[in-house]
C-alpha cells in the first residue's frame, strides 16, 4: 500500500510511521492536490493495476478482488469503477455519462434536486460507461503511465472524469463492475474548505472543456455558470441575514464572485 499525505493536521503521518508495516509513505510539506498526490504514488508503484482509493473510504477486500478478477479477464478494459455507498447504505452515483451540457445543466440548477431521478445511478450489471470515480478508481498502472498519469493542472475534481475522456479518446475502455459495497462517506476532505474547493471546482470544470469538445460548448458552459453564480448570489444574500449562516455566506458569496469573474474571463 501507497499513502500519500497531503500535510495533513489529524495524525495520520504519526499513526501511521507507528503500525506502518508494509505501507510505502509519502509525505508532502503543503497540500499539493488530488492529482499530484496520487500521480506521486502512481509513480512508484511497481504492480499491474493501480488502486486510487479516497481518504473517506472503508475498504472491502471481496469488492477488490472482483474488479482485479475482472480486469484479469477483460484485457481492453483500463479502467474500473466498484460499487460506492454512503455510510447509510444508500447507492452513490459513482460512474455515469458525460460531462456534457444536460450533465451540467442538471448540477447547475435545482433540477438534480427536485428530480433527483434524472441524475446517472450505478446500473445494476457491469457495463462500459463514460467514466467512474475517483474515490475509488483502478486502472492499468501501463495505461496511468501512457495517459501521463492525472492532470495536475486540475487541483481538485474533475481529474478522474479528465483521466477517464484520456483513456477512451486513446481506444481503452472504462467500466462500471458492480460489487460488495465500498463505503464513501464524500466530502470528507473540502469540508473544512467549502468556499475554496467551489473555485477549484469551477477552474477543473472549465479546462476539462476546454481539452475535449468543441470550444462552443466550453463558453455555453461558462455562460451557464454566470447564471447560476447570479442565482447562487441572491440566495446567500439572503441567508447572510441569518446570524448562524453568515459567516459560510461571506465565504459563498467571495467563491461565486470568483467564480462570475473567471467565467466572463476576469483574472486566473
Amino acid at each position: 500500500m501507497i499513502v500519500v499525505d497531503n500535510a495533513s493536521t489529524d495524525g495520520s503521518v504519526q499513526l501511521l510511521e507507528k503500525s506502518r508495516g508494509s505501507v510505502r509513505m509519502i509525505v508532502n510539506q503543503a497540500n499539493r492536490g488530488f492529482a499530484v498526490a496520487n500521480n506521486q504514488g502512481i509513480a512508484t508503484a511497481k504492480t499491474d493495476y493501480v488502486l486510487l482509493l479516497n481518504n473517506d473510504t472503508v475498504p472491502n477486500t471481496a469488492a477488490l478482488e472482483a474488479v482485479v478478477s475482472f480486469l484479469d479477464e477483460h484485457p481492453a478494459v483500463a479502467i474500473v469503477g466498484p460499487t460506492l455507498v454512503n455510510p447509510d447504505a444508500s447507492p452513490q452515483p459513482s460512474c455515469g455519462p458525460g460531462p456534457n451540457l444536460w450533465t451540467e445543466l442538471l448540477g447547475k440548477t435545482l433540477l438534480h434536486r427536485l428530480l433527483p431521478g434524472l441524475r446517472a445511478k450505478a446500473p445494476s450489471q457491469a457495463r462500459a460507461v463514460d467514466w467512474v470515480t475517483g474515490a475509488a478508481l483502478f486502472a492499468r498502472t501501463s495505461v496511468l503511465r501512457e495517459l501521463g498519469g492525472l492532470d495536475e493542472g486540475m487541483f481538485m475534481f474533475y481529474e478522474d472524469l479528465d483521466l477517464c475522456a484520456r483513456a477512451r479518446e486513446r481506444g481503452h475502455e472504462v467500466w462500471f463492475v458492480p460489487t460488495a459495497p465500498i463505503v464513501h462517506i464524500g466530502g470528507a476532505s473540502t469540508r473544512n474548505v467549502e468556499a475554496k474547493s467551489l473555485v477549484d471546482s469551477y477552474r477543473s470544470t472549465d479546462r476539462y472543456f476546454r481539452q475535449h469538445g468543441p470550444s462552443w460548448r466550453r463558453w455555453l458552459v461558462r455562460a451557464m455558470t454566470v447564471v447560476e453564480m447570479m442565482v447562487r448570489s441572491v440566495i446567500w444574500t439572503v441567508l447572510w441575514l441569518v446570524p448562524s449562516k453568515r459567516t459560510l455566506a461571506r465565504l459563498r458569496l467571495r467563491a461565486y464572485s470568483t467564480i462570475a469573474r473567471l467565467a466572463i474571463g476576469i483574472g486566473k
